[in-house]
């Protein structure tokens, strides 16, 4: 209803533009990947928030696994392999659960990334 939309806009205009530009800064800093499930939902996310970091001069390094050789979601292996490519930031969409163990090890094993 009306109310809905003008709460959605109060929230574009106050709160998303309140967002300090340092956020931006410190993400320019920040070596970043995005790994995206293999599916149209996942490739577009990925395209979304590439774009998104894009426009705040982020570029970022993007994943997409090949779904005969590597299976659906996030390995050690991928995860680890985007650490050594000096991702420091990695985020995953569309990947549910799955990301969880294999980000949990990759923690363990590569310090560095959060």
């Amino acid at each position: 209803g009306p109310f809905a939309y003008a709460e959605v806009q109060r929230i574009i205009h106050e709160d998303l533009g309140s967002i300090p530009e340092t956020l931006f800064e410190e993400f320019a800093r920040e070596p970043i990947a995005i790994f995206g499930d293999y599916d149209v939902d996942g490739a577009a996310s990925v395209a979304l928030i590439q774009r998104f970091l894009r426009a705040h001069g982020q570029i970022a390094a993007t994943y997409i696994p090949d779904r005969l050789s590597e299976g659906y979601g996030p390995t050690p292996a991928s995860l680890a392999g985007l650490a050594e490519e000096g991702a420091s930031l990695i985020i995953t969409v569309d990947c549910g659960t799955a990301a969880g163990p294999a980000a949990r090890r990759l923690e363990r094993s590569v310090p560095r990334v959060r």
